[in-house]
């Protein structure tokens, strides 16, 4: 895991660098049935690897906190475009295996 780490940072360094960047914190995406301690053991395998931002730098979003970060990001006047609710609920029903059907209720601000 660490060499497989290694090299995405040695490739993603690169190309934060190339573009004058730094890199202060890390978000990863993770399975919603991850459990808390096999988070603490992911985060200090990639806190090893990119050492440069610890273990304090290292967050977990699961994927359809990420998918609903996206949206509102990019998208949202297509979700809502008459701006009538204040809030979106994502359904995730545990994609490859089905063994965590959950939900997420995002609120958003539609203005800036």
């Amino acid at each position: 895991m660490v060499a497989l780490l290694t090299t995405l940072r040695d490739r993603a360094m690169s190309e934060v660098r190339s573009k004058g960047l730094e890199v202060g914190r890390i978000g990863l995406t993770i399975p919603v049935q991850w459990t808390l301690e096999f988070e603490e053991v992911y985060r200090g395998l990639v806190a090893e690897v990119f050492k440069e931002v610890g273990e304090d730098g290292v967050y977990f979003f699961t994927e359809t906190e990420a998918l609903a970060r996206y949206l509102f990001k990019h998208h949202a006047e297509e979700m809502d475009p008459e701006a009538k609710y204040g809030a979106v609920m994502f359904f995730d029903f545990g994609g490859h295996n089905m063994v965590c059907p959950c939900s997420s209720l995002a609120l958003c601000c539609w203005t800036d």
